[in-house]
């Protein structure tokens, strides 16, 4: 897999003192360096909210962090694989939430489906937006990419690492 510069896999789920405890050490173990007037501590902070956070559905396998680099936007992109047919993307596009309006959508010539929706998470009385990409593999696989926001310039800056990341 080929991961995109600023972007560091992280656990998910954790509880809110594991996370807080094991980010230092993970942004140590990164190796990225502290450009010059970084505040290191509210990135700490940052990712420890990431790997607190639930993932989109229970489906989850892996998370990734964009929390490096000149557009560092702090959000989650939740890694997934199905197995289901290709023909099924579009149904799958706003799946898993109780509300989904799309408002963009853009296909491409390898079958990948680049969706983004407004959504409304259970239990969350404010909508968000989802930006789900979706590529279908030769063996009856899809690789999905979730990432849930409420900044739409965040998900419009992570774009196209998103659907590098689904790419593989």
């Amino acid at each position: 897999m080929s991961i995109p510069d600023g972007w560091l896999p992280i656990p998910f789920a954790l509880t809110a003192d594991a996370a807080e405890a094991v980010a230092p050490e993970l942004l140590a173990a990164s190796g990225a360096v502290p450009g010059e007037g970084a505040d290191v501590d509210e990135a700490t902070h940052f990712l420890a909210a990431a790997m607190a956070r639930l993932p989109v559905t229970t489906r989850v396998a892996a998370r990734m962090w964009h929390g490096f680099g000149e557009v560092a936007t702090g959000v989650v992109a939740d890694l997934s694989v199905e197995e289901r047919a290709a023909d099924t993307l579009d149904a799958a596009a706003p799946a898993d939430f109780p509300h989904a309006d799309l408002q963009r959508r853009e296909a491409h010539d390898d079958g990948a489906l680049v969706t983004l929706s407004v959504v409304t998470p259970a239990g969350a009385p404010e909508v968000a937006f989802l930006l789900r990409v979706q590529v279908p593999t030769s063996d009856g696989l899809v690789r999905i990419v979730d990432v849930l926001d409420r900044d739409t310039r965040a998900l419009g800056a992570v774009w196209d690492d998103a659907l590098q990341l689904a790419r593989g």
